[in-house]
């Protein structure tokens, strides 16, 4: 049996968003609870990855960034995957701000956990997320908070009357009232709890 004495279990973080503001510059992320990578670490420092993650460049990238949280050294990442790294540790919809060589939380809010369905169409690679304006970041925290869709139909390309789609650096992620059948969408749930991290005493 391989016993482990801590087990961190890092999130899979979608980039929905990148912002610009008066001079500051930052992230929109979603932390996502059903697709994770999780690392279990012996006493001798012998490390073993499990995960449930199907799609390769999601993996991968996903299981760089959790070593790096373990580790706690992040001088050698850029501003976005700091966020990413930041958004495993608090979960939900944040706003990360770049600002003096750091990464801060701007805003950060939940996700209503019932009523709202989202998918992902993946895309071939880890791409950029888009630019959106703040305040229509703020207004899609709002609204996945209330469950309002409806709300945010200008910022965004609406599909339907109870459905939209971002752009986000995994692909592109439908948010819908209702269930939605088209082949090629993952299912996913976003995560409104911290990164799990469990000690062996």
């Amino acid at each position: 049996m391989w016993r482990y004495r801590e087990l961190y279990s890092c999130p899979l973080v979608i980039v929905l968003g990148v912002f610009k503001h008066k001079g500051l510059y930052g992230y929109a992320t979603l932390a996502v609870n059903n697709y994770r990578v999780n690392v279990l670490r012996k006493d001798n420092g012998d490390f073993r990855v499990v995960s449930n993650i199907g799609v390769k460049n999601w993996l991968e990238y996903l299981k760089t960034l959790c070593m790096y949280l373990i580790k706690g050294d992040f001088g050698e990442l850029k501003p976005r995957e700091v966020a990413v790294i930041k958004s495993m540790f608090y979960g939900g919809l944040g706003l990360y701000v770049a600002y003096k060589n750091s990464i801060d939380i701007l805003s950060l809010d939940y996700v209503k956990p019932v009523g709202l369905y989202f998918y992902i169409e993946p895309s071939a690679f880890i791409r950029e997320a888009p630019e959106y304006r703040l305040d229509d970041l703020l207004i899609l925290q709002y609204a996945l908070r209330r469950g309002y869709v409806d709300v945010v139909e200008e910022a965004y390309c609406r599909v339907g009357h109870e459905s939209f789609i971002l752009s986000t650096s995994h692909g592109d992620l439908w948010i819908s009232l209702e269930p939605v059948k088209r082949e090629g969408l993952i299912r996913i749930i976003p995560d409104n709890n911290p990164l799990r991290h469990v000690v062996r005493h």
